[in-house]
C-alpha cells in the first residue's frame, strides 16, 4: 500500500506520533517487548524507548530492519489508521485462526465437529 496524500502532508512531530502508536500496537499484538527489538536490531535501550514514545523514528535502515523483524510493511508502521481499519483486521486474524484450527482439528481428528 502507498502512502496516502494525508501521510504525506503530516509534520515530522505528527509521523512520530502515528510511528509510535503503530509500534506499540504491533508489538502488543504480537507480544513483543522492547529488550526484544532491542537484541534483534542490536541498538540501544534508549532509541526503542524513543521510538515508543514518540520522541523520534527509525533511520531509514533502521525502519526497515524493524519492519522486517515485525513481520510488517513499512505502511503499517508509517500510515495513519482509523480505529475501524484495526478493527477489521483483528476480525479477518480471527477468523483466519478460526479457520487454521478447524483444519489441525479435522486433520487430528477427522470424525471431530464443533
Amino acid at each position: 500500500m502507498l502512502l496516502s496524500k494525508e501521510d504525506v502532508d503530516m509534520s515530522e512531530a505528527d509521523v512520530s506520533k502515528i510511528f509510535a502508536a503503530n509500534l506499540k500496537q504491533i508489538m502488543v499484538s504480537k507480544n513483543i517487548k522492547q529488550t526484544d527489538i532491542v537484541r534483534a536490531l542490536g541498538v540501544a535501550k534508549g532509541t526503542v524507548s524513543g521510538w515508543c514514545s514518540g520522541a523520534n523514528i527509525p533511520r531509514t535502515d533502521a525502519l526497515s530492519s524493524l519492519s522486517n523483524y515485525l513481520g510488517v510493511q513499512l505502511s503499517d508502521l508509517l500510515s495513519k489508521k482509523s480505529p475501524a481499519d484495526a478493527v477489521s483486521q483483528t476480525a479477518r486474524k480471527e477468523k483466519d485462526i478460526e479457520k487454521i484450527l478447524a483444519q489441525a482439528r479435522e486433520q487430528l481428528n477427522p470424525s471431530f465437529r464443533p
